[in-house]
């Protein structure tokens, strides 16, 4: 029997089906779970204008057939086809009703088979099936054999609930949160890299047992994700971020930035991993990007792309809001080139300086300043919240206080702009942070979004 509700695991919670479905399955490389119920709250669904009430019938009736106290679970492949396109798509919800919930989904117009083992349709690139318990969704383009694939889902979510890091990430609370299988997201696309056999074996066991978990929650006044990364120590020995990313922000001018990039990267372990593992990569990138591309890896040289750039940018805009808030970019930056691109730069530095206030070479860096309001050196004040840029190795920022995003060409999108105070990210070897924070700090995030799309239907209803 293939009841998901049977057996000795048919009465645990669904996040440890879930586990156990990801575990028996090498192919996935991204889980997790939407708290479906969470988001619809914090959108305030009940009081959107003229469709609340709907909806609020509409969850109702859900309500009624599928537990919506617990997430929706997804489970991802990894791998691509020749056409870009995914492979397999899970989701996974708990049931509460079969019956009702197999009569609600003819109601909206699917066929459905109905069996003594789970309820079942199929049609286009989709198939789904229903059972005591779970209700399971499986995507992908010209899907075919739909039927076996639920088969074999049902029977996988029944398997052991498995102790590792899995389990642990689909525990974790959050309105979205994801899981990534570092193993698996290499499998899916190991035949892009032509690799040979024994250094994919290799790079396999490098990759065992690391994950990354990221959780998003939307809050007042903003969104935030918080990524953490759980690797394996032998594969923090290939790590490539840099560790004096400080330093990069010392040559770039003085003023206010309203945006800002920092990265420090070591492109010397980037190449020793590419020449290690997939000694191809750089033909084949060349062969994709074309004639612009392969000429760049040519004057790589023997250091690949560590002959190109040494991992160092630094970049920071600038700029003073005129009335009516237009704006007029400057811009600072400092990038670290390798002694592949050093005499090819050097060439065209002679003919730049004529458009630049500041232009100049510092060892290996190429140091520039489109203003001389902005050109010394002097003291940096970032927005607040955007304080710790340059403190990782990766980071950024953008303030959009006080702009006139109208000019920007966003259409529609420009008044969603307009909501934003910033948004800032960093990154380093242990995991990543993002927020993007909004003007109203008093109302969720996604109240806020719901609104304003509530504003641009009406809007464009009365233009109509």
């Amino acid at each position: 029997m293939l009841l998901a509700s049977c057996g000795s695991n048919g009465n645990r919670a669904i996040n440890e089906d879930v586990a156990a479905f990801v575990q028996e399955n090498e192919k996935i490389a991204l889980f997790g779970s939407i708290n479906v119920k969470e988001i619809l709250n914090k959108a305030d669904y009940k009081n959107i204008d003229k469709a609340g009430e709907l909806i609020d019938k509409e969850m109702k009736t859900i309500q009624a057939i599928l537990n919506f106290n617990t997430p929706v679970y997804f489970a991802m492949e990894g791998n691509v086809d020749e056409m870009g396109n995914p492979g397999l798509i899970y989701a996974f919800a708990e049931v509460k009703d079969k019956e009702k919930l197999t009569k609600n989904l003819q109601q909206r117009g699917f066929d459905m088979d109905n069996g003594k083992e789970f309820n079942f349709h199929e049609s286009g690139d989709v198939a789904f099936a229903v059972t005591d318990k779970r209700a399971v969704f499986v995507t992908k383009r010209n899907i075919s054999g739909g039927k076996k694939l639920i088969k074999q889902a049902l029977k996988d979510l029944n398997e052991d609930n498995p102790d590792n890091k899995i389990s642990e990430i689909l525990t974790k609370e959050g309105d979205i949160v994801f899981g990534a299988d570092l193993e698996a997201s290499f499998l899916g696309s190991s035949k892009l890299l032509k690799m040979d056999k024994d250094k994919e074996t290799e790079l396999k066991e490098l990759l065992t047992d690391s994950y990354s978990q990221s959780i998003i929650s939307f809050e007042k006044g903003k969104v935030e994700m918080k990524t953490e990364n759980f690797l394996s120590p032998e594969l923090k020995k290939w790590l490539f971020f840099g560790t004096n990313a400080s330093k990069i922000l010392t040559e770039l001018g003085s003023g206010a930035p309203r945006a800002g990039l920092v990265l420090d990267l070591n492109m010397k372990k980037i190449q020793e991993f590419i020449t290690k593992f997939a000694p191809n990569a750089l033909g084949e990138l060349g062969k994709v990007g074309g004639g612009q591309a392969q000429m760049a890896l040519a004057f790589a040289g023997e250091e690949g792309l560590a002959g190109l750039w040494t991992g160092k940018l630094g970049f920071v805009m600038m700029g003073e809001i005129e009335d009516g808030g237009a704006f007029k970019p400057e811009y600072n930056f400092n990038v670290g080139l390798g002694k592949g691109a050093l005499s090819f730069v050097k060439g065209l530095m002679t003919s730049m300086k004529g458009n630049m206030a500041k232009l100049e070479l510092k060892g290996n860096d190429v140091i520039g300043s489109s203003s001389a309001l902005y050109a010394k050196n002097g003291k940096l004040v970032y927005p607040q919240g955007c304080e710790n840029f340059g403190k990782k190795p990766l980071s950024g920022f953008v303030n959009f206080n006080g702009l006139d995003m109208s000019g920007f060409n966003l259409e529609e999108g420009s008044q969603f702009a307009e909501m934003l105070d910033y948004a800032y990210f960093e990154m380093d070897m242990t995991g990543a942070y993002f927020v993007l924070k909004s003007k109203n700090s008093e109302q969720n995030i996604l109240k806020s979004i719901v609104d304003q799309a509530m504003k641009n239907l009406e809007l464009n209803i009365s233009n109509i």
